[in-house]
């Protein structure tokens, strides 16, 4: 069996890592891989792809938006048995590459996220479109389901549940930075957030629980984005900017798990949450918005507040920071519960559908 996996790029982001661990995964179980990009970065994640034998196609366009793409990927589609794609606007192009009144490739697609900019009513027509166009569409959690399903209603695709996994033993081997080295100081409580610097996100809601904070506490921002500027300009308003630390994309977040005191979170919506649950596998405890998506991977092994609520945010980082027992009581859960996404279980499910969808083409 020949699969390509198409997306974006390989930025260092969360569908990005996923597929990244999952690609040996499946190699390993038998299905002959390829990945197709529709920029090329030549960053990290590509560097260890290819590390792992596993080819990287480029439709040499490099512009993600281009319509262009479509001509690539259908001259690519005949050498392969099954198309998997993530993320806009690969799906779409996926979606328009593969010949109509074709079954070949098998076209399947990962839903990552229960909200995204699509979501407006003039737009819901061309969602249907695409949708309409798999074979299978993946969600990875529930509250992704129900809402792309409420979003594209009576979508007459073959639609299942398969939850994101990482790797485990990475975060357990990996060895935390000192303060010092980060913050430049080594005697403040530290909370770490790893998510794109975008709206969806809200770090503006954790600037300002910081800002009400009675404890020193800072807090590192792990990720880039169109909001920088507007954020660090927030900081400066809010007062905390020698408290506040832009780190960028980085290599090094199994590290930086193990260096924090808690895992803070403040996005709108959010289909899984990796972020998280790596935290919750370096036993690291997570304050995080109560969103559908995430409350299924955090669950009870973290505190869960209202969204775009500052004070519910510095309410529950003080209780923690009030509390060492407490801590290592949702450290614990957290640990516990990250036992149940692990990237081998994923990849087993994913090579299950595979093979299912595969008996297609007999």
């Amino acid at each position: 069996m020949k699969l390509l996996i198409v997306i974006n790029s390989l930025i260092l982001a969360g569908a990005e890592v996923l597929v990244s661990q999952l690609a040996p995964l499946l190699q390993a179980s038998g299905i002959n891989v390829s990945i197709l990009v529709l920029k090329t970065l030549d960053g990290p994640l590509e560097h260890a792809l290819r590390q792992e034998h596993i080819p990287i196609l480029s439709t040499h366009y490099d512009r993600i938006y281009s319509a262009l793409q479509v001509r690539e990927l259908h001259r690519q589609f005949a050498r392969f048995d099954i198309v998997h794609t993530h993320l806009f606007p690969s799906q779409l192009w996926a979606a328009l590459g593969r010949p109509t009144g074709s079954r070949h490739p098998i076209l399947i697609t990962t839903e990552h996220n229960t909200d995204n900019n699509r979501r407006r009513w003039w737009l819901r027509p061309l969602d249907r479109f695409m949708y309409s166009r798999y074979d299978h569409v993946v969600c990875n959690s529930q509250a992704t389901l129900a809402a792309l399903q409420q979003w594209v209603p009576r979508l007459n695709v073959e639609m299942s549940v398969i939850a994101n996994g990482i790797s485990l033993q990475p975060i357990a081997n990996a060895k935390g930075l000192a303060k010092q080295d980060l913050i430049g100081r080594g005697d403040v409580p530290l909370l770490l957030s790893v998510a794109r610097l975008q709206p969806q996100k809200d770090h503006a809601t954790l600037l300002r629980a910081l800002a009400s904070l009675k404890e020193p506490a800072h807090l590192v921002l792990v990720g880039e984005g169109e909001l920088k500027p507007e954020l660090q300009s927030l900081a400066v308003r809010l007062g905390i900017q020698q408290r506040v630390h832009f780190l960028g994309r980085r290599e090094d977040v199994r590290e930086l798990l193990k260096s924090a005191d808690i895992f803070v979170h403040a996005t709108h919506s959010d289909g899984f949450c990796l972020a998280a649950l790596e935290a919750m596998a370096a036993e690291l405890p997570v304050v995080a918005t109560r969103v559908p998506g995430l409350t299924e991977v955090v669950g009870s092994a973290g505190l869960l507040v209202s969204p775009r609520d500052p004070s519910a945010f510095a309410a529950a980082i003080s209780a923690l920071l009030a509390s060492p027992e407490r801590r290592h009581e949702l450290a614990q859960a957290g640990l516990e519960r990250a036992q149940n996404f692990t990237i081998e279980a994923t990849a087993a499910a994913y090579a299950q559908l595979y093979r299912q969808c595969s008996t297609m083409l007999d």
